[in-house]
């Protein structure tokens, strides 16, 4: 992303936290292919990051991406929240927590070879499985 901003002449920057700066894969390399664009924050000597002051820099009509553990994720979007003069976009390294508050959905799975449909609310293998259904290698074999 970093390199397609570049060379298509965007102006960007990049504010890049970690626990240590060893522990911040690629930092060097970034820092010497883009100069003065990347800035490095390792929490172990300058504590977390300062998002207030970094939001608080840029223009109107910024694309602030982010991406990360879920509570800096949580912290750039809830700054984010009520500024109409930024778009965020976020990276989970894991799915999003969603609270289960929603209705059970019950679906239903039709075995290929044997026509045999399936219909459960739990996981898709099992009701598959218990129909006869193999998985073996990512592939399914089918009675």
């Amino acid at each position: 992303m970093m390199a397609r901003a570049a060379a298509g002449g965007a102006r960007w920057s990049l504010l890049f936290g970690g626990r240590t700066r060893t522990a911040m894969a690629f930092v060097d390399e970034l820092e010497d292919r883009y100069p003065g664009s990347v800035t490095a924050r390792p929490q172990d000597v300058h504590g977390l990051l300062d998002l207030d002051a970094a939001l608080d820099e840029v223009s109107p009509g910024t694309q602030v991406y982010c991406c990360g553990p879920e509570p800096l994720l949580r912290a750039v979007e809830d700054r984010c929240r009520d500024r109409d003069d930024v778009t965020l976009h976020v990276e989970h390294f894991t799915p999003k927590h969603i609270d289960d508050a929603r209705p059970d959905t019950t679906f239903e799975v039709v075995l290929d070879r044997s026509g045999t449909a399936v219909t459960d609310r739990r996981r898709r293998r099992e009701p598959a499985r218990r129909a006869g259904a193999q998985w073996r290698r990512r592939r399914v074999l089918v009675p």
